[in-house]
């Protein structure tokens, strides 16, 4: 009786499944499958001139106004072993390292230094190292 009960639903199954499906003799529009004959002409479409004209204006709403109060300038010193015509030996941030000769020392941690590639203005406070080079 298991076994009858068992065929009769896996064939209600089947039954199901393939009534569902939708069959036609002949392609058609409800096939999927749709014949073309002769050509398609899509030449009679109207042109479209894409291009903008005029000045273009972006702006952004509703944003805060941002004051900055009024603050004394910020001011590195230099430091304050380096003295004029004297030669230093620099290591910068990145590990390069550099021997000049001071000509002129500025302001803000600037000085105007000599090397076999000419003259040139450095600023000391982004350098990680100096030592002063005994002659």
């Amino acid at each position: 009786m298991k076994i009858v009960g068992a065929l009769v639903v896996v064939a209600l199954c089947l039954w199901v499944g393939l009534a569902g499906q939708q069959t036609q003799p002949f392609p058609g529009p409800t096939s999927g499958v749709v014949t073309v004959a002769g050509t398609v002409n899509v030449g009679n479409s109207p042109p479209v001139q894409a291009i903008q004209y005029g000045e273009w204006k972006v702006a952004v709403a509703n944003t805060p106004t941002v004051r900055l109060a009024e603050t004394a300038a910020v001011r590195i010193a230099r430091p304050s072993f380096l003295v004029d015509q004297r030669s230093y030996a620099i290591t910068w941030g990145g590990g390069e390292r550099e021997t000049v000769r001071v000509l002129e020392v500025g302001v803000d941690g600037w000085v105007r230094v000599e090397q076999a590639t000419g003259q040139r203005w450095i600023n000391t406070s982004l350098a990680r190292s100096i030592a002063l080079v005994t002659p």
